[in-house]
């Protein structure tokens, strides 16, 4: 590890950090309006964090609970890339969901991404949620490798489309982390 790594919430004043919008393009589901909206606080349910190094934006998460009980995902006609989505989702009841959670690639092989799935853990913890969950699309490679070191398996799959019309295979990916 280099430099001292520190996590703190998401500021409306982030909106002009470089770093933080390459972090919010690079995570597959990164929702700025979530970020934005709540001026990075959310509720308690929710969370928006960075991670620095000396001060220098790295890394990223945005995560939030999921309801407990499975709800009837929304469906989208004009927007076929949601709807599938939905569907994952709701295959997750009670999980915290990950909404997005990278590291600048300079900064990768730090440490940084340990420390924020440990902030996951303890949101899923302090949220009462079953585990955590994500959604990842086939063919990343590293990122499914990622969390399947972190004890993710692969619950289901859709198809669906990327925001620009191009099909892909989405991956639900579940660490359970309820007792015994």
């Amino acid at each position: 590890m280099i430099g001292n790594i520190t996590l703190r919430d998401i500021q409306e004043t982030d909106a002009r950090n470089d770093n933080l919008h390459r972090l919010i393009g690079k995570a597959a589901n990164g929702f700025p309006d979530m970020v934005w909206g709540s001026g990075g606080r959310g509720s308690r349910d929710r969370t928006a964090v960075v991670a620095e190094i000396d001060g220098e934006t790295v890394g990223m998460l945005m995560g939030r609970r999921q309801p407990d009980t499975m709800y009837q995902p929304r469906t989208f006609p004009s927007n076929r890339n949601e709807g599938g989505l939905d569907e994952l989702e709701a295959l997750a009841p009670a999980t915290w969901f990950i909404d997005g959670l990278t590291v600048l690639r300079a900064s990768e092989g730090q440490g940084v991404d340990e420390i924020l799935m440990a902030k996951a853990e303890d949101r899923a913890r302090e949220t009462n949620a079953a585990g955590l969950s994500t959604i990842v699309p086939f063919g990343d490679t590293g990122l499914a490798d990622f969390y399947r070191a972190k004890g993710f398996t692969v619950r289901d799959q859709r198809n669906g489309y990327y925001s620009l019309g191009d099909p892909v295979t989405w991956f639900l990916m579940v660490k359970d982390m309820r007792r015994g």
